[in-house]
């Protein structure tokens, strides 16, 4: 879906079985091996739509894995009944998310990685899109494209667009690339050292540091990738004190002269009327004002 889809079509997409099983099951091997990790712990209440809405992209050659924390909320339950279409899952106690992400990872194939949290959906297209985009452009590491921001009942919040990716609009805080809507090559995950299990709220920007660290080429294309979900329970709304502290922890022990107070201030500011620039030039006008409005 090159269109962003409408609330009522997104509960439609992660509502029911869409996916054909012959597809998932004979692995097309000329297309490329995309394996998403999903870590969960006691999200039952949003399971089965985060698992529906990987395998209904029809993605002929997915590798799918679920690392289950030990919930004790049926979860195990959800997962078991779409184990035929599993590589890996497990239900055990383990040290955090990103200790279960990396636990994942370690038993992956895929050329293209990617992780989805029990809470987060992919949007219809997805993964050939990531495929499409990394097939046509050989030299990117990560490519990330456009999120919404959908409540507890599937409705959309609001959107996050970017405009061409910026090493030094990113360094500056200038640009927002949400988790569930990124992809990147197997080798800079790993040359990037995976996760940090120490890092609980911004282990994803601890990551996209070091692995621009790392000398990874970042692409941003306009095109639907996820929904973030936003509800009372989520790390990012009930826990914003703290992924602050991490945020500025993890720019300073990776980014260090680079981050340099107020002129890194004005800098982001100017990234940000760039961005709001580009973005009117392409047509988003109705975002950006959107934008200045929840700010003023």
């Amino acid at each position: 879906m090159s269109r962003h889809p409408t609330s009522q079509e997104i509960r439609a997409f992660i509502s029911r079985v869409v996916f054909f099983e012959s597809v998932l099951l004979k692995k097309d091997e000329t297309l490329p091996r995309i394996t998403v990790v999903t870590p969960s712990f006691n999200q039952g209440e949003y399971l089965e739509r985060c698992i529906l809405s990987v395998l209904n992209q029809n993605y002929a050659n997915l590798e799918y894995i679920i690392i289950d924390g030990g919930s004790k909320d049926g979860s195990a339950d959800i997962i078991r009944s779409y184990e035929k279409y599993l590589a890996y899952w497990v239900s055990e106690k383990d040290d955090g998310q990103s200790d279960g992400i990396n636990k994942g990872f370690k038993r992956s194939s895929g050329e293209i990685l990617a992780w989805l949290n029990s809470d987060d959906i992919y949007l219809p297209g997805a993964l050939q899109s990531a495929a499409d985009i990394f097939r046509k452009r050989p030299v990117i590491d990560l490519f990330f494209g456009d999120a919404f921001v959908i409540d507890k009942n599937d409705d959309i919040l609001r959107e996050f667009k970017e405009v061409k990716f910026s090493r030094r609009a990113m360094i500056c805080r200038a640009v927002n690339i949400i988790q569930p809507n990124a992809f990147w090559r197997r080798n800079i995950f790993f040359l990037a050292g995976m996760l940090r299990t120490r890092y609980h709220y911004v282990m994803d920007i601890d990551l996209w540091l070091r692995m621009l660290k790392a000398g990874a080429r970042f692409y941003y294309e306009s095109v639907p990738v996820a929904g973030f979900r936003m509800h009372k329970e989520s790390k990012t709304s009930s826990q914003g004190p703290l992924f602050k502290r991490e945020s500025q922890e993890v720019r300073r022990e990776i980014l260090g002269q680079e981050l340099v107070g107020r002129r890194t201030d004005f800098l982001r500011r100017i990234f940000l009327l760039r961005k709001a620039f580009l973005l009117i030039l392409r047509g988003e006008w109705r975002y950006v004002l959107e934008g200045l409005h929840r700010h003023l």
